[in-house]
């Protein structure tokens, strides 16, 4: 299931098979790698529910899309637990990430393989794999740093609705690459 899930996000990376390149290939070659799953660390415990976001890349989409997001959900006064997992660079030269998120989990400590990912697009897919394989939650909600929820009880609607339909996980199809999948 890990490595589909890798898989799936890679692709994302890739809006064509036309963009197959030299770099594509190499991170895909991880992938035969039985050294890239994480295992199941046993200290991480799943308690409840909770929204779970990843970042990795530049200071500069921090500065631009990560903390606004992070400003946005304070306001919600939802009571939900958020955790994150990120780029020690990253988090560590963030005091309100550190502050707001409840649970943060250090990439590099959890992922050594998957560091070794040419891409660093793939790289950041990546760290979206290992925060949803190792995600703290019984249940949770996976959001981009660009989604903003419309009100403080997003989730138990959520969670309430997809019970409601007997349904485990939401996927949203947004890459060309994605249709491949589903056939």
């Amino acid at each position: 299931m890990f490595k589909f899930l890798v898989g799936c996000l890679v692709l994302q990376v890739l809006e064509s098979i036309d963009q197959w390149d030299a770099s594509a290939e190499a991170n895909f070659k991880l992938l035969e790698s039985d050294a890239l799953l994480a295992p199941r660390l046993s200290t991480v415990e799943e308690h409840g529910d909770g929204v779970l976001y990843a970042v990795g890349g530049s200071s500069d989409f921090v500065e631009q899309e990560v903390l606004p997001c992070v400003r946005y959900l304070r306001g919600l006064s939802s009571g939900l637990r958020f955790a994150l997992m990120g780029e020690r660079r990253l988090v560590s030269e963030n005091r309100e990430l550190q502050e707001f998120f409840e649970i943060v989990t250090i990439y590099e400590d959890v992922a050594t393989m998957a560091r070794k990912f040419v891409d660093p697009r793939v790289r950041v897919k990546s760290i979206k794999a290992y925060a949803m394989w190792l995600a703290p939650f019984e249940r949770f909600i996976w959001l981009d740093f660009d989604s903003r929820p419309c009100s403080g009880d997003f989730a138990a609607k959520l969670f309430t609705e997809l019970e409601s339909r007997d349904v485990d996980a939401l996927l949203h199809n947004q890459w060309p690459a994605h249709q491949s999948l589903l056939s």
